[in-house]
């Protein structure tokens, strides 16, 4: 079986710029340009476990992706329905293809990655944007955590001696009603796991968006 099945292509015409196609048959994975008059660039990566047919169009204008058959030789099939001469039909999403060449069998799974990258992104910037929300809160509280005992502090410092402490009135709650609110704002904040969690997420989404950018372009 050919490696390379694209190389037996010579009468299916793509009607998009960019696409990335993996054989279910092989673990070779092959990135080709398509132009309107067919001519195309090849260049292989080895890539493990990737048994899918994968169109981004480099058009960001373009809304649809099509293929259409040119052939009668070869044998093409979108979801088990073969298509005639020159008949042009839409892929969706999870639509599965076959191709008969020179008596070998290649099959394929056809996702938009695009769209499915631009809704990973969304997902991870919405992700992020609770992150920064959550440090908001962290810091208002933060600050008041700091202002409440600065206060606080302050007035006691104001009296001479414990002996002018009033135990009965202004002075005792004060230092009681402090010390319970900064444990209660402290374990109900949890403030290094909210710092780890957002350090983590921040990287995460970090990488996957090199990635999926990398993707868009074809590269």
């Amino acid at each position: 079986m050919n490696k390379n099945p694209l190389l037996s292509w010579g009468k299916l015409f793509l009607l998009f710029d960019t696409f990335q196609i993996c054989d279910l048959s092989s673990k070779s994975f092959t990135v080709g340009y398509f132009s309107s008059v067919c001519d195309y660039a090849l260049k292989d990566f080895e890539k493990q476990n990737t048994n899918i047919f994968q169109i981004v169009p480099k058009n960001e204008k373009e809304k649809h992706n099509f293929v259409q058959f040119l052939g009668s030789e070869e044998f093409f099939f979108v979801n088990q329905k073969q298509l005639s001469n020159n008949e042009k039909v839409k892929l969706n999403n999870g639509d599965k293809i076959t191709i008969n060449i020179n008596q070998s069998k290649y099959q394929f799974i056809f996702i938009n990655v695009k769209h499915q990258l631009l809704n990973q992104q969304q997902k991870q910037e919405a992700s992020i944007q609770q992150k920064i929300n959550q440090l908001d809160r962290l810091n208002t509280a933060q600050n008041e955590i700091n202002n409440t005992f600065q206060n606080k502090w302050e007035h006691l410092l104001n009296k001479k001696s414990l002996l002018d402490l009033d135990m009965n009135n202004n002075d005792y709650p004060i230092l009681d009603s402090t010390k319970h609110q900064i444990l209660n704002l402290i374990t109900k904040l949890q403030l290094n796991t909210q710092l780890k969690t957002f350090t983590s997420s921040l990287n995460k989404f970090n990488k996957t968006t090199d990635i999926a950018f990398i993707g868009l372009d074809g590269k």
